[in-house]
């Protein structure tokens, strides 16, 4: 098993303060001393989804408020979450989330299963390691790293293993392709999930497709996940930084695909 300090390192040799770590896939984690509440209004691009750490609010959430919290937004770029409570299972999250991608499933496909590149346009993640790879199998190493107030700086790490499933045609017009992922070692009794990506396309933009690269795409990227801390951590105190990691995340994959996507597309243009 991994084993992991719970601490957060300060840039001071005189500033030290006790946390907790936590590993990262796809989120990088703070604690806060309040509860995190869902926000009742649409967000601004990039902004927390969730109450601010850094913003407590006036009251812990009693226990039937926490029974009924759920977290539902979608913005106009395409980008949606949802964060729900698991049934009998009090301090466990589904979160799920999805953004519209300008781009091939295949070029987001080539953009999510790069594992060592996931770093170069991924914030926050400072180490994406493959360990192993195999018949569609990959154990990857990840640290996230993020500064705080003060000079501290939080700093997160796990193994997580991903299982890549074959193309599916899920119709005429639509495919899908998923990763499903684990974490095997690291601070969390659970965090498990899925990234799925799915195109669909009517028949003449098939035709089309045939020609030209240059069409609307009409591709989704999803992002499911279980998350159950360790140490006896109420899950309601990181649920925030969650959102928003899993957030920016999805937006810097999009980012990465549609930048793949553009060059693709020059390419075919400058070859006509």
């Amino acid at each position: 098993m991994l084993s992991t300090a719970p601490q957060i390192v300060s840039s001071s040799p005189s500033q030290l303060s006790p946390s907790l770590q936590f590993p990262y896939f796809a989120s990088q984690l703070s604690v806060s001393s309040s509860y995190h509440r869902a926000c009742s209004k649409p967000w601004p691009c990039l902004t927390h989804l969730c109450h601010s750490s850094s913003n407590p609010v006036e009251s812990p959430v009693s226990e039937a408020e926490e029974a009924d919290a759920e977290l539902e937004m979608e913005r106009e770029d395409g980008f949606q979450i949802e964060v729900e409570r698991v049934e009998g299972r009090k301090n466990t999250r589904r979160i799920k989330a999805q953004v519209q991608i300008g781009a091939q499933l295949e070029t987001v496909w080539a953009v999510i299963t790069n594992y060592e590149g996931l770093a170069d346009f991924i914030p926050g993640l400072a180490v994406s390691q493959l360990l192993h790879y195999e018949d569609n199998f990959a154990r990857i190493y990840q640290v996230g790293q993020q500064e705080l107030a003060l000079g501290f700086k939080f700093s997160a790490k796990g193994v997580i293993e991903c299982y890549e499933k074959e193309m599916e045609l899920v119709s005429a017009s639509s495919k899908k392709r998923a990763i499903e992922f684990k974490m095997v070692e690291g601070d969390f009794k659970t965090f498990d999930g899925q990234w799925c990506i799915e195109q669909v396309y009517d028949d003449s933009e098939e035709e089309e497709a045939q020609k030209s690269p240059i069409q609307e795409f009409g591709t989704k990227l999803l992002y499911n996940v279980e998350v159950e801390p360790k140490f006896m951590v109420p899950v309601q105190l990181i649920e925030g930084r969650l959102c928003r990691e899993v957030e920016i995340n999805l937006l810097s994959v999009r980012e990465e695909a549609q930048r793949l996507q553009r060059l693709q597309n020059d390419t075919f243009l400058c070859q006509r």
